[in-house]
């Protein structure tokens, strides 16, 4: 080989070097992305298509389905009544976001009457209602509520208890009840942090431990050692009797800080 032919040959082997080397490497970056938990692909640690592992969703298969425990209905004029559920999470690290569900009212020949759709969070390691009011039924009149899910929880890992709330809930004063029911409380914020808005949920328990009487009331935001009174009322009385109240402040996990209220 000739002195120019092998010139020739160190030249183009420069180019190579000094062209091809940034190409490939382009090429191996837009090819070769490392697993993530957003491709649609079964990769890298991952117990399933982008969950398990070091992803922040879990697999299906990886948590229990939510229990629904009951569900109520109650009549607050002679064709609008309010439903609650009352379901547990028994998954201690794990809160669903936006479960759609459906509340269906039916009369005593199990035909429809009415429904009503919506959507929840589910906090971890807890029971918690959920509760839809208003609900028209025209000139129907129910006989039961069936509360079901309308899709698979996507369970999402969390570092919060939300049964450990640091709320402390006041004494309850029940006024009227054969009437005109009247419960007033006061929850106060036993936290290091401001609790976010939420609501609040009453149970009112016949002597046989039955729910006689639900209502629902806002919470609004709490800073440290702040009370708010929280008031419930009802149309007709609860009759005679002796009755319990449970009061369950309802506050999305997701938006608790978790160094403050995590234990």
């Amino acid at each position: 080989m000739s002195w120019s032919a092998r010139r020739q040959l160190v030249v183009i082997f420069l180019v190579l070097i000094f062209v091809g080397g940034p190409v490939s490497y382009f090429l191996y970056k837009t090819f070769s992305r490392p697993p993530i938990c957003f491709d649609n692909k079964k990769n890298g640690d991952e117990a399933g298509i982008d969950c398990g592992g070091s992803c922040s969703l879990f697999c299906p298969q990886q948590k229990s389905d939510p229990l629904v425990l009951w569900s109520r209905f109650q009549r607050v004029t002679d064709r609008v009544y309010n439903v609650v559920a009352y379901i547990e999470n028994q998954n201690s690290d794990a809160v669903a976001i936006d479960v759609p569900y459906t509340f269906t009212l039916y009369d005593a020949q199990n035909i429809p009457i009415a429904t009503r759709t919506g959507t929840t969070f589910i906090n971890p390691n807890g029971r918690q209602p959920i509760f839809e009011s208003g609900i028209d039924v025209g000139k129907k009149v129910p006989a039961f509520v069936r509360f079901v899910w309308n899709a698979v929880p996507a369970w999402h890992k969390t570092s919060i208890n939300s049964g450990i709330l640091p709320v402390e809930i006041g004494s309850v004063r029940a006024t009227d009840i054969d009437t005109l029911p009247r419960v007033t409380s006061r929850i106060t914020n036993r936290g290091t942090a401001t609790l976010p808005p939420g609501e609040v949920i009453i149970f009112v328990y016949d002597e046989e431990d039955n729910v006689r009487a639900f209502s629902k009331t806002l919470l609004d935001p709490l800073i440290y050692n702040q009370t708010q009174p929280v008031v419930f009322s009802w149309p007709q009385g609860f009759g005679t009797g002796t009755f319990r109240y449970q009061l369950i402040p309802v506050i999305n996990a997701t938006t608790l800080n978790p160094n403050n209220y995590a234990k």
